[in-house]
């Protein structure tokens, strides 16, 4: 849409006429492409010609593809002075053909066009995000770009055979390949660079992967993946598998030694990183060799496969389709890598976001633990797992739930302590008495995985180890001292009783303070947990002897204030603590499968 100045009459509000302030405005085009045929593409009109250059893509993105006429962008020195002599592609219709555009290979600046333009709107209408730094950045694409050689005196070399995005520019750099040779500019290709600029926008606050040895090597995988998915997501009849097919294929997925890559960690082509420093002439320790390790896992998860791999180990593996696939990997680069990631690290980072989305044990977790064991990452799929989020304690009733494979039957053991009610993958234990059982789930063979069960021990009810009375003894007779009562299990309704002769002088929470008379016994707390009242005790006995303490009986303790965030939690809570006076705030982290009681003490009063 234009804008400008627009006037309007003072004497009736009518409108005159618009002076635009520009004169360019986006215009809906056709591009006949080298490598895709003839697609849609979105130019803009200035003057009398039309441009590839779109304003506000996605509601903020520019796009534009300009023509670098073969000068280099070897130094920084280059890229100062040559960038901005790029001159804009023009046409007279901006219906773009090939015929108008086979000079020089020009026809090539209609797939980086369309290319930036779809990389832009997969990324947007699958994850919401706004350009490579999901903050709405411009995209440029410099066609035609030349190079120097790796001699001393740097040569240019026009016809440059590689693409590469610069992270410095934040855009991108198309040579036209050898004499003969088609241009770098494929759709893989096109998607493959801007994923590296999704790369450098997500991870580590903008340093991306450190662009050498295994890291390195785990950023060309993920830009390879990008490659991959947005190719199957806005073309059909190309060769997903396969990086750069249109041009000559360089990297395969389902066989990565093809191209002399490794397909498992450690295995046949892989680059020994041991005594390996980077440098151009050893590909940065081998980035695009190692990189295929990543390839084909991807490959695994997303199609599923079996075999031996190069370490004799035999996986199977359920494969969940590239866009399951590709949002695993989203999630895993956006949230979970760091500067120095490797691919342990890109595992644990699958797998956490694999349970994030798709729950954990799921069909979709044992894929992706599955196809990293394929390759040499890790171990397989643990199913003893798909039973660590069942809770170990319930009061009442529990649901219990299998995420992945389909469930068969259920079991619980020994009877007569509590009922089993299931249905599917979702089973309810509800409390008949107090008591400890088994329950198990059986499962057929589905998710890549055998038919085999599961089972975890589960307390129903309360037991005498959830809970405990604390103090000292032997104690001195008509002394001041203060025992406290500790739970494991929620509990309410919270008495105290002190043996003949003794006085209780102050209350406060699971604590209280006593003057002791002559007389030995039980401290005895009574509480309600799990529906029903218990009491547990521990045996004082007035002696001679025991610790007297060394300060008076506290004052009526000031208000404070508590607040827990978030609640409930199955990771981490944070606690603050305010008086009027201080505030104190603790992180305290929640270990998978357990449930805690928080006791807060300061140096007198438990909290």
């Amino acid at each position: 849409s234009l804008s400008g100045i627009v006037y309007v009459s003072a004497a009736t509000g009518e409108f005159l006429y618009c002076q635009p302030d520009r004169k360019e405005t986006n215009a809906p085009g056709t591009a006949q492409t080298m490598y895709s045929g003839t697609r849609n593409i979105t130019g803009d009109l200035n003057g009398s010609s039309y441009r590839l250059r779109e304003a506000s893509r996605n509601g903020t993105v520019n796009v534009k593809t300009l023509n670098l006429n073969q000068r280099p962008v070897y130094y920084v020195s280059d890229v100062t002075a040559n960038l901005p002599l790029a001159v804009d592609f023009t046409d007279n219709n901006n219906a773009w053909t090939a015929a108008e555009m086979a000079t020089n290979y020009d026809q090539a600046a209609l797939d980086a066009h369309w290319g930036a333009e779809m990389t832009l709107d997969y990324f947007y209408s699958t994850f919401g995000r706004n350009s490579y730094d999901d903050a709405g950045g411009e995209l440029t694409s410099y066609v035609h770009v030349g190079y120097r050689d790796n001699t001393p005196a740097h040569n240019i070399i026009v016809n440059w055979a590689n693409a590469s995005w610069s992270d410095g520019e934040k855009c991108m750099f198309y040579g036209d390949g050898p004499f003969g040779n088609p241009p770098f500019v494929a759709l893989d290709i096109c998607a493959h660079e801007i994923g590296h600029g999704v790369c450098y926008g997500s991870v580590a606050n903008g340093l991306g992967l450190d662009y050498q040895r295994e890291s390195g090597a785990l950023a060309e995988s993920l830009s390879d993946i990008w490659g991959a998915v947005i190719e199957n997501w806005a073309t059909t009849g190309k060769q997903t598998w396969l990086m750069g097919e249109d041009i000559g294929a360089s990297r395969s997925f389902i066989d990565p030694g093809t191209y002399g890559q490794p397909d498992t960690y450690g295995g046949s082509s892989w680059i020994d990183l041991t005594s390996c420093t980077p440098d151009d002439g050893n590909d940065r320790c081998g980035v695009h060799e190692n990189s295929g390790v990543g390839n084909h896992w991807f490959y695994l998860l997303a199609m599923g496969g079996s075999g031996v791999n190069d370490l004799g180990n035999s996986y199977t593996v359920a494969g969940i389709g590239i866009a399951n696939a590709a949002s695993i990997v989203y999630q895993m680069e956006t949230n979970y890598l760091l500067h120095e990631s490797g691919y342990t690290d890109a595992r644990n980072g699958a797998i956490a976001a694999a349970a994030s989305i798709f729950g954990a044990g799921s069909c979709q977790q044992i894929a992706v633990t599955n196809a990293w064991y394929a390759v040499g990452v890790g171990a397989a799929f643990d199913v003893a797992s798909m039973s660590a989020s069942w809770v170990s304690k319930i009061c009442g009733s529990g649901t219990f739930t299998v995420a992945g494979p389909s469930v068969t039957s259920w079991t619980v053991s020994p009877a007569g302590i509590a009922t089993l009610s299931a249905s599917g993958n979702s089973a309810t234990l509800s409390r008949i008495t107090d008591g400890y059982v088994t329950l198990t789930a059986n499962y057929g063979s589905g998710c890549g995985l055998s038919a085999s069960s599961i089972s975890k021990g589960i307390q129903i009810g309360w037991t005498s180890a959830d809970s405990y009375v604390s103090g000292p003894t032997p104690v001195y007779a008509s002394t001041f001292y203060f025992y406290d009562f500790h739970s494991y299990v929620p509990y309410s309704n919270l008495t105290w009783d002190v043996p003949s002769g003794w006085t209780i002088t102050n209350t406060l929470l699971t604590r209280i303070w006593v003057t002791t008379g002559t007389t030995s016994g039980d401290v005895t707390a009574t509480f309600l947990a799990c529906g029903a009242y218990h009491d547990q005790w521990m045996r004082v006995n007035i002696g001679t002897g025991g610790p007297i303490p060394p300060f008076a009986p506290p004052p009526p303790p000031e208000k404070i204030n508590m607040n827990i965030y978030p609640n409930p939690s199955d990771d981490q809570i944070n606690v603050i603590l305010q008086t009027s006076e201080t505030t104190v705030e603790k992180a305290v982290k929640i270990p998978a499968d357990r449930e805690i009681i928080l006791e807060l003490y300061d140096s007198q009063v438990s909290l």
